[in-house]
């Protein structure tokens, strides 16, 4: 299936879901960046994100400016005129009123508006708490060769288990457990996290997560909006630091703790980090690359996994002022075992060696 038929597939599958008015489902810029993010959809890592921010919608009379940058549509412009307008004018009474919004047009309210909401006074919860669970079980009438002819010896049925608990804005938790057809365990795949936010001020995570600072030179969820190639609609990334995960891909996170606090204008976090990866093994001292199937279904297959052992130890310091941002983001990454490049000729800039460090220097 080509890039093109998928991008096809992926938007009118979001025109179905979403039942908005009948201007989502025509043929708008933002389709080309979602073609870009249909692959990474089949990882459902873009595809929980868009789920979560349906079931979570941001209140626009309360949303931060780092809280609307969640929204890929908004420029940072228009995201600054929001809240000018907000503060000048009062709250907003509807969503529509947001059009009244200097810079606002109908075609980028319509792409925001599923994912927004307006909430003039507080009101009281029924339910101190949300939890959202999903669970998945499939099979394939036509089974893979490997399991025809044996190569795979367990079962075919591919489970996937995935819970997340949400206490009012101050507590989040989740759990996900995830088994590949042709694997042997049930929890070959197991993640969890817990995330406390005391104030808008403090906020800490233990367990996996993903970072995303800057414009992700330096750290950042490898999938997501990605950057547009139309001139008039250039996507810019929004970082949403600290965050937990729940996705499928088991190389994609950290896994430890991170902490983030702001005082006044500046931002500081801080994250460490010690994770298994699944490795060649070449001797006791060195394995010869990382894999990134997540697969552990033949003997081969297994014996590469949990190989390799990955610390990291980072921190970033970010100072905003007058609707500018200046970031600076800085880690260091180091192995139990050397990784050995043995394609220098293929991959003549890949990774070799036991330890690596990476700074970054950004600003919006």
């Amino acid at each position: 299936m080509t890039s093109t038929a998928k991008s096809l597939i992926f938007s009118v599958a979001i025109c179905i879901l979403h039942s908005a008015e009948s201007s989502w489902c025509q043929v708008r810029p933002e389709e080309t960046y979602l073609e870009a993010a249909a692959d990474a959809s089949e990882q459902s890592e873009l595809a929980d994100a868009i789920q979560e921010l349906r079931e979570n919608p941001i209140d626009i009379n309360t949303a931060t400016r780092q809280q609307l940058d969640v929204l890929p549509w908004l420029s940072p412009k228009l995201r600054d005129e929001i809240i000018r307008h907000r503060k000048q004018n009062g709250l907003f009474r509807k969503k529509r009123d947001v059009l009244r919004v200097a810079g606002m047009d109908r075609e980028t309210f319509a792409a925001i508006d599923p994912f927004i909401t307006v909430k003039v006074a507080a009101v009281p919860s029924i339910r101190p708490y949300q939890i959202y669970q999903r669970s998945r079980i499939s099979d394939r009438i036509d089974k893979p060769v490997g399991f025809e002819n044996g190569t795979f010896t367990s079962s075919s049925t591919k489970i996937y288990n995935r819970m997340k608990i949400k206490l009012r804005e101050k507590v989040e938790g989740g759990m996900l457990l995830e088994k590949d057809a042709g694997e042997s365990s049930l929890d070959d795949l197991s993640l969890f996290y817990v995330a406390l936010k005391p104030t808008r001020n403090i906020a800490l995570l233990v367990g996996d997560y993903q970072l995303q600072f800057g414009q992700g030179l330096v750290l950042w969820s490898p999938y997501g909006f990605s950057k547009s190639s139309d001139a008039v609609y250039p996507i810019k990334r929004r970082a949403r630091g600290q965050r937990g995960y729940l996705s499928v891909d088991e190389n994609a996170a950290l896994r430890g703790a991170s902490a983030f606090v702001r005082w006044r204008n500046l931002e500081i976090t801080s994250f460490v980090s010690r994770s298994n990866l699944d490795a060649t093994q070449v001797t006791d001292e060195a394995v010869s690359g990382i894999s990134a199937t997540g697969l552990h279904r033949t003997e081969n297959e297994r014996s590469k996994k949990d190989v390799l052992q990955e610390t990291v130890v980072g921190g970033r310091l970010a100072y905003g002022q007058a609707g500018l941002v200046i970031g600076g983001t800085f880690y260091r990454s180091s192995y139990d075992k050397l990784i050995l490049n043995l394609q220098l000729e293929r991959k003549r800039f890949a990774f070799s060696g036991d330890d690596n460090h990476v700074a970054g220097f950004d600003w919006a």
